[in-house]
């Protein structure tokens, strides 16, 4: 069997996959995480120090980490719808105190999703420029083309089964994690709580849909 890597497309249910998957099947499936398969840099991107304290780096570019593509090998991953994905990506609150995902809102001062949205769809810097093309950039080559082999489509009602069925047909072991937090539901909860699509207003759902439009149709995916 070719060897399995697993790369982590933020705000897909990766921690929870991490610790139910990830850490149970080290032989089997490499973890990634957050990495491409060429270089790219984010803005005021996070350190950890004593794996527990979030620094700050201001007005600092950090290169990301970087794999090697090798088409003998397997590349899965997780993917989510990118319109719940890019709320949830605006609404997250870390215990690390970033404010949205990779402390987004806290760099370009942001204060609405409406905000959010418009800067995203503007000509001005993304904190991690290459998500402003596809928010699975990730998961691609320079060239836009997807790398992936396999995947799992994040649904919070049935997640779990779905990730059951992947290890299945894998052959990985799958174990229950009892931590809440892997869900993000702790900090997510503005998310559950109004609807994500109450949140665009139809012009940005054109926009969006149009900026999108590969990764929607790849995926099957749509507002």
């Amino acid at each position: 069997m070719s060897k399995i890597n697993f790369i982590h497309v933020p705000k897909t249910g990766g921690t929870y996959f991490h610790h139910c998957v990830l850490r149970h099947n080290k032989q089997k499936i490499k973890d990634l995480g957050h990495a491409f398969c060429y270089q790219a840099a984010a803005y005021n991107w996070k350190t950890w120090i004593q794996s527990t304290k979030y620094q700050k780096r201001l007005n600092k570019w950090t290169d990301l980490p970087v794999f090697q593509f090798n088409k003998d090998e397997l590349y899965h991953t997780i993917v989510r719808n990118p319109f719940e994905l890019f709320y949830s990506y605006y609404s997250y609150q870390g215990n690390d105190g970033s404010k949205g995902w990779g402390n987004v809102n806290e760099i370009h001062s942001f204060h609405t999703f409406n905000d959010f949205v418009e800067f995203y769809l503007s000509e001005n810097t993304w904190h991690l420029p290459v998500l402003k093309k596809s928010l699975f950039a990730m998961i691609k080559d320079r060239h836009n083309n997807f790398i992936i082999n396999d995947y799992i489509k994040y649904d919070r009602n049935n997640f779990q089964s779905k990730i059951i069925s992947y290890c299945n047909r894998n052959d990985l072991k799958f174990k229950q994690s009892n931590d809440h937090r892997d869900l993000n539901t702790n900090k997510d909860t503005d998310y559950y709580k109004k609807h994500y699509r109450r949140q665009y207003t139809d012009n940005q759902v054109q926009r969006l849909s149009d900026l999108w439009q590969d990764d929607l149709k790849y995926f099957n995916y749509s507002f």
